[in-house]
């Protein structure tokens, strides 16, 4: 873990001079806006230069077809605020980009102006199905190093069945439907969020 830290910490700044944006991520949080293209073009022109997406843990019975687009599919998710991440910048404004394991938290430097009103989403699938979740949670936790494991770091890759059953329980009660057209999520995402207290948007 402390491995993928380092990349994600300098890997963008290859991008400075070339790219507009960058995305930071992981393969299972998927970035999602009705308009994406638009949204970003639209940041930058009133000078935003960091986005920080509204975390959802979303849920899933079962394990998704090939041909889904998941955002559109599997829109049950909970709000979570361990997933309100910075996925997004311009790399040309930010300096440096201190990331916490796992993204769950970040630190920046440079011209930090994030938008007026949080609209991106990050959509983070993992759990789908309790089987899949299980077995894969099952074979990272095997693949954790000892200093990972002195750390606590991948505790919830050694949850038992009965305890993830009891998580997954806790989040439906919180879930939301995304595809509701009543859900607004920048009004409606309860938690707090970091860059709200530390920068102020335009």
């Amino acid at each position: 873990m402390l491995s993928q830290q380092a990349l994600q910490n300098q890997c963008w700044k290859e991008s400075r001079g070339h790219a507009d944006w960058v995305i930071v991520t992981a393969i299972d949080e998927h970035l999602q806006h009705p308009d994406t293209r638009n949204y970003l073009a639209v940041c930058q022109e009133r000078g935003v230069t960091y986005i920080p997406a509204l975390g959802y843990h979303m849920l899933s019975d079962a394990f998704p077809e090939p041909h889904e687009h998941l955002a559109r599919t599997r829109t049950i998710g909970a709000p979570d605020a361990q997933y309100n991440k910075l996925r997004i910048f311009n790399p040309d404004a930010i300096e440096e980009a201190s990331f916490a394991i796992g993204g769950h938290g970040a630190t920046i430097e440079g011209r930090c102006i994030p938008p007026s009103r949080d609209e991106m989403l990050l959509l983070h699938y993992k759990d789908l199905g309790a089987d899949y979740t299980q077995e894969r949670n099952h074979s990272l936790g095997a693949r954790l190093g000892p200093r990972d494991r002195a750390r606590n770091f991948g505790y919830q890759y050694f949850y038992s069945d009965d305890r993830y059953r009891r998580v997954i329980a806790e989040r439906r009660r919180t879930a939301v439907d995304l595809s509701d057209p009543s859900y607004v999520p920048w009004k409606d995402n309860p938690e707090p969020r970091w860059w709200r207290t530390t920068t102020s948007g335009l």
